[in-house]
């Protein structure tokens, strides 16, 4: 969690989008390191995300499964991604 911290200003937000849990790889942290590749990505479950962003001196405000759509309008999205928006809290 080092470089968002180093990245984002206290009182500014930090978006992310990531793969669910079916979205990923299913690689293990031990298959990860055994076949020195994701595999594709890495998939989060809800759980695991909020441990990772829901604490000083960050506050989750957003984390929603993305809704998928045709492709044909102004917006991406698909339901295999989470899309996350943090904000750092803590003072200068």
């Amino acid at each position: 969690m080092r470089f968002p911290l180093l990245c984002v200003v206290p009182g500014g937000s930090y978006g992310l989008v990531c793969f669910r849990p079916e979205g990923g790889s299913g690689y293990t942290d031990q298959q990860v390191y055994e076949r020195a590749s994701l595999g594709g990505g890495l998939g989060y479950s809800e759980d695991r995300l909020r441990a990772l962003w829901d604490k000083p001196p960050f506050s989750l405000q957003v984390l929603r499964q993305m809704n998928k759509t045709d492709g044909q309008g102004p917006y991406f999205g698909e339901d295999f991604l989470w899309a996350l928006l943090a904000a750092r809290e803590d003072s200068p």
